[in-house]
């Protein structure tokens, strides 16, 4: 499952009417700026809620994941990939290198 509007959204209703209190995570990823409000919003609610990985958690799940500041398990049979750019750039600013 890739987290998009939908799945994000249920996941924050289910936070705030207080009926979440345990996460399952296996996820293949998804954008960063969706990933960065569930992780702000998971975190408001850390002494309450579980995250346990289970599966794959890929990408910016791993991230979520790592960031979460309440308690965390792993599954039997988790594991978890995160990749970054290895494209060398040049930034140029005010005409320098």
């Amino acid at each position: 499952m890739e987290v998009d509007e939908k799945n994000i959204q249920s996941i924050l209703d289910a936070i705030y009417d207080d009926n979440l209190t345990t996460i399952y995570l296996q996820c293949s990823g998804g954008e960063c700026a969706k990933f960065h409000a569930l992780i702000n919003a998971v975190n408001q609610f850390k002494d309450r809620i579980t995250m346990i990985a289970c599966g794959g958690i890929d990408s910016m799940a791993f991230r979520l994941f790592m960031e979460f500041k309440g308690k965390r398990e792993v599954g039997d049979y988790a594991s978890a990939r995160l990749h970054f750019s290895g494209y060398e750039t040049r930034v140029i600013l005010n005409g320098k290198r």
